[in-house]
């Protein structure tokens, strides 16, 4: 038999927390029997990322697909390495032969947070908002942030936009001027 290879891909993905894994799995080598494979993996930071099995899992043919929901326990990305091996199997579909592995690496996003301040304020009519934006959060890629208002009563504040208003950055700040249209705060 041949030193069974693997190939799997995508070598490095992002993807947010709580989505699933989409790790393809493909070989070079054409053993007497198909070629399987089997994968396991971990967390660069132990207990960063829940549900990840323990041990090999295996059976994997190819053109599988590896899908495997990461859940990201912190405020900062994670990064998951995924070694898959591959084997090949003989008569009865028993693992005989170790081929050669190789590992994907897939960073796992934080489910971001914002911390918008002042939580309430009063200002005069005609006035501008003052709401500065903040985050815990550290994803691989800078964090942005989408704000949309509405006044508690339809019509009693003029000037509101209508739907999101999207590409703030950490340390925004909300300028928008409120225009109340009735004798009532």
């Amino acid at each position: 038999e041949p030193t069974t290879n693997v190939d799997a891909s995508p070598e490095t993905d992002t993807i947010c927390d709580g989505e699933l894994t989409n790790i393809t799995i493909q070989t070079g080598s054409t053993p007497t029997h198909p070629a399987e494979f089997r994968w396991k993996a971990w967390a660069e930071n132990a207990g960063a990322v829940q549900v990840l099995p323990v041990g090999w899992i295996e059976g994997l043919t190819v053109d599988s697909t590896i899908t495997y929901p990461l859940d990201n326990q912190t405020n900062q990305a994670q990064r998951v390495f995924f070694e898959i091996g591959s084997y090949t199997v003989d008569n009865n579909g028993n693992m005989r032969c170790i081929g050669e592995s190789d590992t994907v690496v897939v960073w796992v996003e934080p489910t971001t947070n914002v911390d918008a301040s002042p939580e309430t304020d009063t200002i005069c009519d005609g006035d501008l908002t003052n709401i500065t934006i903040q985050t815990g959060s550290t994803p691989t890629r800078p964090t942005e942030f989408r704000w949309k208002a509405w006044a508690e009563n339809a019509g009693a504040v003029q000037v509101l936009p209508v739907g999101w208003i999207e590409g703030l950055t950490i340390d925004s700040t909300i300028t928008y001027p409120l225009d109340n249209q009735t004798d009532q705060a």
